[in-house]
């Protein structure tokens, strides 16, 4: 996959063949897979207090909608450019307007992944890490953690 900033302040996702698709089809996936969600994951008020009572009733509600209604705009995005290369080599825009809902889905994404394998606490990966023949699905994980970073960069560096 090819990724250019565009003239307009977006970004052009350049997919290659159908596997670019399915890496970017994973950021839903990733973005759901732990046992609890976003909102829940932030709320760094555990313990049993009226602030904790109050941030669970109102706050909650809204950011996992708000965080839901991301997933569903850049699954809609991929879904879409999907059916218009049909499947095949093609383009994905991301414009300036939607930068900060796909910012997020690759956040949620991230987070997620870091909620269930925490590779942040890794301090040294062993040399399997590094054979790109390795199809283990922790190294997809790893892999697509790295790739979805580099996407919010590039959203921060060129679009937001």
């Amino acid at each position: 996959m090819k990724v250019v900033p565009t003239l307009a302040k977006g970004l052009r996702l350049e997919a290659e063949d159908a596997s670019d698709w399915e890496l970017l089809r994973y950021i839903i996936y990733d973005a759901t897979m732990a046992s609890r969600d976003l909102a829940e994951s932030l709320n760094c008020t555990a313990q049993e207090t009226d602030a904790a009572d109050d941030w669970r009733e109102y706050v909650m509600p809204d950011l996992r909608e708000a965080f839901q209604e991301d997933l569903a705009i850049v699954a809609a995005a991929v879904e879409t450019a999907i059916h218009h290369a049909k499947g095949e080599a093609g383009p994905l825009w991301i414009q300036a307007e939607q930068s900060f809902l796909w910012y997020s889905a690759l956040n949620q994404a991230r987070l997620s992944i870091e909620d269930v394998h925490h590779f942040a606490t890794v301090d040294e990966f062993s040399e399997d890490w590094l054979d790109f023949s390795n199809s283990s699905d922790l190294l997809g994980f790893f892999r697509r953690n790295q790739f979805y970073g580099v996407l919010q960069t590039l959203l921060l560096e060129y679009v937001m």
